[in-house]
């Protein structure tokens, strides 16, 4: 394979997008953390009270069945892919002149950006 600027590009965007899943995880795990600390510190302050007309304090379940990231809006992931996909098919199809398929990159790379930016 061939690596020529586009393909450059494309790694770069890629590595961004994967740094930025890095960090939705990282915020994700510390907002859980800093929940789970709460949670403690409201069991222990109750248990050193006095316990008249007080309500138990519950643990909550830990949500895994929830996702590290949020999409932002759909109206930002929607033509990202699609945008992508038409980089795809500059870069594997004949359907675009030569002078344009050379240039496969700059809309991949603009989809990946606009799915960045499409997570929260």
């Amino acid at each position: 394979m061939k690596l020529d600027t586009g393909m450059i590009v494309i790694i770069v965007v890629v590595g961004l997008f994967y740094v930025r899943i890095l960090m939705l995880r990282g915020q994700h795990r510390a907002a859980e953390r800093k929940a789970a600390l709460e949670q403690i510190k409201a069991i222990e302050a109750q248990k050193g009270k006095s316990h008249r007309n007080q309500p138990p304090v519950k643990k909550a379940a830990p949500q895994m069945d929830q996702p590290m990231f949020d999409v932002t809006s759909w109206w930002i992931i929607g033509p990202a892919v699609v945008i992508m996909l038409v980089g795809l098919a500059m870069w594997t199809t004949t359907w675009f002149p030569p002078e344009i398929k050379t240039y496969y990159w700059v809309p991949v790379a603009v989809g990946g950006v606009l799915f960045i930016f499409g997570l929260k």
